[in-house]
């Protein structure tokens, strides 16, 4: 049977995981420690551990992020009407988004 866990600290990480992540660098347990570390307030990060009968076949970095268009546009100086408009759609777009992956990078 294959089990699956999520862990939310680099001190939870099995010692295989680094085994798994060669030579993915961007995956390595220093990297993940650091990134931990340096993310914005609106992203928290999290582990997908993958195993069969306590043996670890497969990992992945998910990352949760809160998303507030509010927070993410600078403060309207001008109309009135822009100012409205940006109250309106910063309250329709509000929520959070599920990452597979590393939003503060790109490539493989």
């Amino acid at each position: 049977m294959i089990n699956t866990k999520i862990v939310s600290k680099t001190s939870e990480l099995p010692p295989e995981w680094d085994e798994i992540a060669h030579p993915d660098i961007l995956l390595s347990r220093k990297y993940l420690e650091c990134l931990q570390h340096s993310l914005p307030q609106n992203i928290q990060l999290y582990f997908l551990l993958i195993s069969k009968e306590k043996a670890l076949l497969g990992i992945a970095l998910l990352q949760l992020v809160r998303v507030n268009l509010k927070e993410m546009l600078r403060e309207p100086t001008g109309y009135r009407i822009e100012r409205a408009l940006t109250n309106f759609f910063s309250d329709l777009l509000k929520g959070h988004l599920l990452v597979v992956g590393n939003l503060t990078h790109t490539g493989q």
